[in-house]
């Protein structure tokens, strides 16, 4: 209740001057900023501000207030992920991982048998494997996209043999198909620990053994880092001079807070001790493969890291050109 101190009375509670405004419940999170508003008359407003929500399938934006979702817009629109996103691209705060297919990507084909023909004796004769097959050519120019011997389309030879209280033969495998993209790493450091050196110009330029895979005088940490501005496959490694000497590498990608073993490592390369071109490949970690700042470069990595070494070696292992490779 308040006191009316001219009059001497008290006034209903809910009532100014006469006016009724008890029924006015509306509060400030109900009403669009900055607009004020007084309940001064009867009878009670009523808001007309629309609740709108946003639909996955139209672009629309309307006006109006709509009541959020703890799950944000992809829980609005689940296509708005990762996967649906190029990689690089950041939309609402998603950062996209998609590669997108070109026609001139490689892509394979394979099958583990091949179909043959049934003679009158109702046996199937071995046949010749199928293939098919074109090389590529890697181009070196930083950037640009290059690839390798794929498509291929192959098939073991099959000796089955139909008896003659069969009716059809057996089931040949299916086919798979896919597609890989190769192109020069987009950055690269060689680490002589604990000092890191960026050698992103070698490792894209063709220049034969300007790649220190690892120092002259390597010990353990000492390391190669190959980095992407996306995640990648493998990197495919051109080595010029093979190292020769006793140590241990393992492939290691970086977690966020440390350097962690990658799965699935299949090191071509032998630990840098084979010449030529040799793939390092591996399982992606995609639940926890961060970026990391190295040498100027913020990208995702794998670290070459020596693990155990016997010194002194006899032979630096020194690269000519890098490469990374995203699958389907």
């Amino acid at each position: 209740m308040s006191l009316d101190t001219k009059k001497g009375r008290v006034l209903d509670v809910g009532k100014a001057a006469g006016v009724d405004i008890s029924g006015a419940n509306a509060t400030v999170g109900e009403v669009a900023a900055p607009k004020t508003f007084f309940s001064v008359a009867p009878p009670v407003k009523t808001g007309t501000m629309a609740n709108v929500a946003l639909i996955p399938t139209s672009p629309a934006y309307p006006a109006g207030y709509h009541a959020g979702n703890p799950g944000g817009l992809p829980a609005i629109d689940p296509d708005l992920n990762p996967a649906n996103i190029l990689a690089g691209i950041v939309i609402f705060g998603v950062t996209g991982t998609a590669f997108l297919y070109n026609r001139f990507f490689p892509e394979w084909f394979s099958s583990s048998k091949a179909l043959a023909v049934v003679p009158v004796d109702k046996t199937i004769g071995k046949n010749a494997g199928l293939t098919r097959s074109y090389v590529g050519v890697y181009d070196s120019s930083p950037g640009d996209m290059v690839y390798t011997n794929k498509p291929v389309f192959a098939s073991a030879k099959s000796a089955d043999v139909i008896h003659v209280d069969q009716s059809v033969p057996p089931k040949n495998a299916p086919f798979t198909s896919g597609f890989e993209a190769v192109m020069v790493v987009d950055g690269g450091v060689a680490h002589d620990d604990p000092v890191d050196t960026d050698d992103t110009a070698h490792a894209q330029s063709a220049a034969a053994n300007d790649m220190p895979l690892l120092p002259a005088a390597p010990l353990v940490l000492d390391a190669y880092g190959f980095g992407g501005t996306s995640m990648f496959d493998a990197v495919d490694l051109n080595i010029g001079t093979a190292g020769i000497g006793v140590w241990t590498i393992v492939a290691k990608y970086w977690n966020g807070a440390a350097w962690f073993p990658l799965a699935g490592v299949v090191d071509g390369t032998v630990g840098f001790t084979l010449s030529g071109t040799h793939r390092i490949s591996f399982t992606r970690p995609v639940a926890d493969w961060a970026l990391k700042n190295i040498a100027t470069h913020n990208l995702y990595w794998i670290w070459m890291e020596v693990t155990i070494i016997t010194p002194p070696i006899t032979t630096q292992p020194k690269g000519t050109q890098a490469w990374l490779v995203k699958t389907s």
